[in-house]
């Protein structure tokens, strides 16, 4: 199921165009994806949405921060 339209491949190409440019900032996300990796279902659809709602947030005060 896609509901976005969005394939698995697709989304694999754009996650390796997103850059990390300090060894601390790939350290993290090694350490994070060693954590995914080990989640259940369950835990998985509940940290998207966690970080669906991040992101969100995050628009949201960027957009507020505009003059």
């Amino acid at each position: 199921m896609d509901p976005y339209g969005v394939g698995r491949g697709r989304v694999m190409d754009y996650l390796h165009e997103i850059e990390l440019h300090s060894i601390e900032r790939n350290f993290e996300y090694e350490k994070v994806c060693r954590v995914i990796d080990d989640l259940t279902i369950e835990d998985a659809r509940l940290m998207a949405k966690c970080y669906a709602k991040l992101y969100l947030a995050n628009l949201e005060s960027l957009e507020d921060e505009q003059p």
